[in-house]
This record gives structure tokens, C-alpha cells and sequence, in this order.
């Protein structure tokens, strides 16, 4: 009698019919790879089912750009090309969690794999120097303006830890366990943990809710503990003169009125300083020695430079027709004329709605299309500063 081995079956059917293709991803106007697929039918302009690290990259830049690099292949084919474009494009410069040619369904990183990953992410900051300096110029930028959700984040698990404590212990407590902020290192690397977390947002609004609910729930006795600590640090000598250095510094808005402090200048236009603190941040976070607050040009005061500034004395202060700093929605149709916002070129295109022109402005800006008999690019930072100061010039005309 002779021995037959049972037929081993291959772990899934691997279609032969030559009806695939690889495709990329790449970012919208820059126009960059991120991603390396394989595919048929529509599956190179589907969004489901995508990794979270592309899901990221898509959220950041507001879609996606695809590009179909060979097709009329096998699976089989069709798998082999796909791990041979993403080693030529390099697997750390790309969203795919894998080499290709297997699903990443259920799938998870082996400690070596992660260990790997990680020794190329520091490779990349260690061999690209422009890449390892935004990466600390940006960690710097958020260290040094933590946003009040933060600190609120950070003060609420303190404080929830030490409900039962006396007040000694949970002064010593909270001395403790934000001793680390005045460590710059620790502090950077902290907000950067906290910024990449995939729950961020559930995360600032579920700490913001707590320190909600405990400030709710304290005795008479327990808040007036809490306000005689928070009035003691408002008093001492070093925060108090911080505070007054920071107020009485003298600005010039629309390069024509010179205010002798921010408390004056606050007061004049009814504006706060939680708002205008984040005109600050903004101009700190673009690189530039402006603000834009309230829709008010705002400057520090310098000898030279305002001169022909004035005191300010109870005179009309005309208002710009934008009330923040432009960033990334700042576009220049056919190299002539620059808008400082989507909303202003599509009122100026006039279509049928404001927001569904700015919206096909946009996509053909991708595109690399025309878009209402015009054509539209990003604006450089230099543009968008040059527009701004043309703006004021008109203010004072």
C-alpha cells in the first residue's frame, strides 16, 4: 500500500487574473510618498480600513493625492511589486506597517521589529540635522507656551490624587510631582508624549471635566484653602513682577498709535488677555514679530522703527478685515494677487456658495488645476507678511 501525503493547501487563494495594481499616496501639494499599496478596483481611493499612522498623515495635510505606478499584474505579481516599491522608497519614510504582500489586519509589531523601528526613527534625527532641528524647534515652541489645557491637565490629576491629603502633604505632593517642569528636557519630552497621544483631545476634555467636577464638589472650607494658595502665589514678589514687566510693555497698533501698556491697550478695545496671549503664541509658532489681535496690528514699541508713531488719544482705531494671523489657508491666484484666507478667494471668485468654492479652490490646488478661470498656489510666509503690511499701509491711507 503506498503512503500519500496529504495535499498541504496554501493559506489563502491568491487570484491569478491580471487585475491588480500598485499604487501611492502622496501628500497634497507637496506631493511626497507616504504611503505604498496594492490594489484593485477602487481600493487606491478608498479611506477605509487604513492604518491609524496614515489616517494621521491624511488628517494633517487634508487628504490625499494617488498616483497608480504599474497595474495588469497578478497578486501575486502585484504583492512582489508592492514590497519592492516600498523598499526603494524606504519603509521608515511610510505609513505601511509592513513590507507588503500580507494583510495588517490583527497585526502587531514583534519587540524586535519595534525595537528596529525605533533605532531608525533615531537614525533619521541623528543623520538629518534639518529634520532633528524643527523637530527640537518645535518641542522648544510648545515647551515654552504650554497651553492652559495643559497646565489645567497636569493641576487637575494633582489635585484629584490629593483630595483626602491636609494641606501641608498636598503641597508637598504637587511640589513633587511638578518639580519636573522646570526640567526643560523632561518637559519637552513630556509635551511631545502628550501631543502624539491618539486620544489627546478625549484626554484635555476628560482632565478639563475633573477639575470641573472637583472644584464643584469642594466645601466652603476646602476653596477658600485653595484661593488663599493661588492668592499666595499671585503675591509674591517674583510672580507680581513678572506679571507687571509683561503688562507694561508699550505697543504701536496699525503702526500709528503708541499704547504705554497691554493694560491699556486691552482696556481701549475691550479685549482680553487670554486672547491676547494667544495672538502672542501664534506669532511666536509662524516666526514673526507681529500680532494680530482682535483684528488690530499689533507691535512692541521701538524707537526707531515708530518713530512716527503718535501717543494714542482717544482716536478711531480702524480694524483689518482679518482678525487673526494667516497660516496654512493663504493662496496667490495667478501670481498677482494674494488672499490671506480660502473664505477670501471664494467670495471674490463669487460661486454659488462660499464654502463649496473655497472647497474646489482647494482641491485643485492639489491638483495642480485652475479653478474658476484662475490659477491658485499656497502663499510663501514672506507673501502672506508682505500682504499683511500692504493692509495696514491701506489703514492709514
Amino acid at each position: 500500500m503506498t503512503n500519500t501525503k496529504s495535499e498541504v493547501k496554501p493559506l489563502r487563494w491568491y487570484s491569478e487574473e491580471p487585475i491588480f495594481y500598485v499604487y501611492v499616496h502622496k501628500r497634497p501639494i507637496v506631493g511626497t510618498v507616504f504611503y505604498v499599496g496594492k490594489g484593485r478596483d477602487q481600493r487606491a481611493w478608498v479611506e477605509k480600513d487604513r492604518n491609524p499612522h496614515w489616517k494621521n498623515v491624511v488628517n494633517k495635510h487634508g487628504g490625499f493625492e494617488v498616483e497608480i505606478i504599474k497595474e495588469g499584474m497578478t497578486e501575486p505579481e502585484a504583492y512582489a511589486f508592492e514590497a519592492e516599491t516600498i523598499l526603494k522608497y524606504g519603509i521608515e519614510n511610510l505609513t505601511n506597517q509592513t513590507l507588503g504582500g500580507i494583510s495588517t489586519t490583527g497585526y502587531r509589531h514583534s519587540d524586535e521589529t519595534r525595537s528596529l523601528q525605533s533605532q531608525i526613527a533615531k537614525n533619521r534625527l541623528e543623520e538629518n540635522t534639518e529634520y532633528a532641528k524643527q523637530v527640537i524647534e518645535r518641542i522648544t515652541n510648545l515647551a515654552e507656551s504650554q497651553t492652559p489645557e495643559f497646565r489645567e491637565w497636569a493641576l487637575s490629576r494633582a489635585l484629584e490624587t490629593t483630595r483626602n491629603y491636609t494641606p501641608e502633604e498636598r503641597e508637598k505632593y504637587i511640589a513633587k510631582k511638578t518639580a519636573w517642569l522646570n526640567d526643560e528636557e523632561k518637559k519637552a519630552a513630556a509635551i511631545k508624549k502628550m501631543l502624539n497621544h491618539p486620544n489627546k483631545e478625549a484626554n484635555i476634555k476628560a482632565a478639563s471635566e475633573r477639575l470641573k467636577n472637583y472644584w464643584a464638589e469642594m466645601s466652603p472650607e476646602e476653596r477658600k484653602i485653595a484661593a488663599d494658595r493661588s492668592r499666595s502665589v499671585i503675591m509674591r514678589d517674583d510672580v507680581r513682577t513678572s506679571l507687571i514687566e509683561k503688562m507694561s510693555i508699550k505697543l504701536v497698533i496699525n503702526r500709528k498709535y503708541i499704547f504705554s501698556s497691554i493694560k491699556d491697550f486691552l482696556k481701549v478695545t475691550d479685549y482680553t488677555y487670554p486672547s491676547f496671549s494667544k495672538a502672542q503664541i501664534r506669532a511666536a509658532k509662524e516666526g514673526v514679530s507681529f500680532y494680530i489681535a482682535n483684528a488690530f496690528f499689533v507691535e512692541q514699541y521701538n524707537e526707531e522703527k515708530h518713530k512716527d508713531a503718535t501717543v494714542y488719544n482717544g482716536e478711531e482705531l480702524k480694524k483689518l478685515d482679518f482678525d487673526v494671523l494667516p497660516r496654512s489657508k493663504a493662496v496667490v491666484m495667478d501670481e498677482s494677487r494674494v488672499f490671506l484666507s480660502m473664505r477670501e478667494a471664494a467670495i471674490f471668485c463669487n460661486g454659488k456658495t462660499v464654502d463649496a468654492t473655497a472647497d474646489f479652490i482647494t482641491k485643485n490646488i492639489r491638483k495642480g488645476k485652475p479653478a474658476m478661470g484662475h490659477i491658485w498656489r499656497v502663499a510663501t510666509k514672506e507673501e502672506v507678511i508682505q500682504e499683511v503690511m500692504r493692509r495696514v499701509e491701506l489703514l492709514n491711507e
